[in-house]
């Protein structure tokens, strides 16, 4: 059994923040390994004898907490100084970044320039002249905080170099930027607000509204939503089709439990009817939402795969013509921490891809902020990440959200999704600004997904909504009326 131990200052002792810490391998992959407080201490026990890197929520500015890497680190009898191994980790990605523009041709900001070069003095004097490790616990959080100011500088220098490139071969971009209409038909005021933001609707048409009783089905609901969508002049997103989402499946199909069979034969079966009623209405058709975190009829990663490219076949037989994504939840991985799984997220969909399927993309579910879910991480660690999913060689698609508060959500349903520390309506729309146009402006990504834009109706991840339980848009609406208007289509 491999052990990997840290000194944590007694103020970083929150119960949340330790649930959450992971260690991985160094390519990404999370192990599933056993945290526990000893002597002041966190301990991580795993199975493997490697090294390996810490993922860990850390404050670095006034709003939520965000996940930062550790270098990788060799196990050995000594513990490791935290907040020292998070600051080097997080350093040595700032200056990656830093000499990978320079090689490019792209000047290093002096904004940028300068935190680097205070997080590198902050590192040194927590590393050089310790004699008690406690000692430099001040400096190397120092040198935290700097560094991700210099990440945040470079990927402001980062986004308006793909801007300008991208902008030059057209004067808008064609990217969707689409909201999630749920089980909700938009109108009045808030969906003038809606249409003036986006560009694209996601209709998820889920199973449990069309198909409440085993016999018969309701359209409504899905009907109103393509007609509205249609009437706005909006690109439509359908489904995803077989989601293992909690509000997926309808009650009925507990019946199917464990029978992968008979569940395969009832699924495709409503597949078969959703294509039939709305082919050549749709722009993109989802598909697999969750498959990959999803428990729910209690069936094996395998197993769900295999229905889901059932589902995948019957989509393509009957609408060949139409673009088919296929959606992953927690593309970094968190739920393998937990779980077991037989493959990372990523290899999971390169299966798809090199099983011929035809995708014309993959749709990553990225529900930033929240536990269980993907953790908040820095602009420049997400870039990152969609480098690596890129080598699949499709377009992405992501699907978003983010928590604008920690307090009671009165329509969350179910509960137990927990928002990062520190939300508010202001870090929320500071992580749209942030965020979405380095996204937008990124070669690879052809669409963004709010996932849930309304808290005033039923809903999964509390607070995360562009609207109030009041209906009143929050701040970060404003914005992504902005990027719309100056960037997209």
């Amino acid at each position: 059994m491999g052990i990997l131990s840290f000194s944590i200052p007694p103020e970083r002792r929150r119960t949340d923040m330790l649930r959450q810490a992971y260690l991985a391998t160094p390519e990404g992959t999370p192990w599933s390994a056993r945290a526990r407080i000893a002597n002041n201490l966190l301990v991580f026990e795993k199975a493997a004898n490697d090294s390996a890197v810490l993922h860990m929520p850390w404050p670095l500015d006034n709003g939520p907490w965000v996940t930062v890497a550790s270098s990788t680190l060799m196990e050995g009898p000594e513990p490791y100084q935290l907040p020292l191994e998070l600051a080097r980790g997080l350093l040595n990605m700032v200056r990656l970044t830093a000499w990978g523009l320079e090689d490019a041709g792209i000047a290093v900001p002096a904004e940028a320039a300068r935190r680097m070069a205070a997080a590198t003095r902050m590192f040194a004097s927590a590393v050089v002249p310790i004699a008690q490790p406690s000692e430099g616990l001040p400096s190397a959080e120092q040198a935290l905080i700097e560094a991700h100011a210099a990440g945040e500088a470079l990927c402001e220098v980062y986004r308006q170099q793909l801007l300008a490139v991208r902008r030059r071969l057209g004067s808008k971009l064609q990217v969707l930027l689409a909201a999630n209409l749920g089980d909700w038909v938009p109108s009045g005021t808030v969906g003038e607000l809606l249409c003036s933001a986006f560009n694209a609707a996601v209709i998820p048409i889920p199973w449990r509204l069309v198909e409440p009783k085993e016999r018969g089905s309701n359209w409504e609901i899905p009907d109103a939503q393509f007609r509205w969508s249609r009437e706005q002049g909006l690109a439509v997103v359908a489904g995803p089709i077989g989601s293992f989402a909690p509000e997926y499946f309808p009650a009925w199909l507990g019946l199917y439990s464990g029978d992968l069979e008979g569940l395969t034969e009832v699924l495709c079966d409503f597949t078969h009817k959703v294509v039939q009623r709305y082919r050549g209405q749709v722009q993109l058709w989802q598909c697999g939402g969750r498959f990959n975190t999803g428990d729910k009829l209690l069936f094996a990663e395998e197993q769900r795969a295999r229905l889901i490219a059932e589902v995948i076949q019957t989509i393509r037989e009957l609408d060949p013509g139409t673009p088919l994504l296929l959606c992953i939840d927690q593309p970094w991985g968190e739920y393998l921490v937990s779980r077991e799984g037989i493959y990372p997220p990523i290899h999971l969909a390169d299966s798809f891809v090199r099983g011929g399927f035809g995708l014309a993309g993959v749709c990553l579910e990225m529900n930033l902020g929240y536990y269980p879910g993907t953790a908040l991480r820095p602009v420049l660690e997400v870039n990152r990440a969609l480098d690596r999913w890129s080598f699949l060689g499709l377009p992405i698609f992501l699907h978003i959200t983010l928590p604008s508060g920690c307090g009671y959500d009165q329509k969350c349903q179910p509960l137990g999704r927990q928002p990062a520390w520190g939300s508010s309506p202001s870090s929320q729309a500071r992580w749209v600004q942030r965020l979405f146009p380095v996204l937008v402006a990124k070669p690879g990504i052809y669409g963004l997904f709010w996932g849930e834009p309304f808290d005033f109706q039923s809903h999964e991840f509390p607070n995360s909504g562009l609207f109030d339980s009041a209906g009143q848009p929050k701040p970060a609406l404003r914005l992504l009326r902005m990027l719309r208007e100056e960037f997209l289509a």
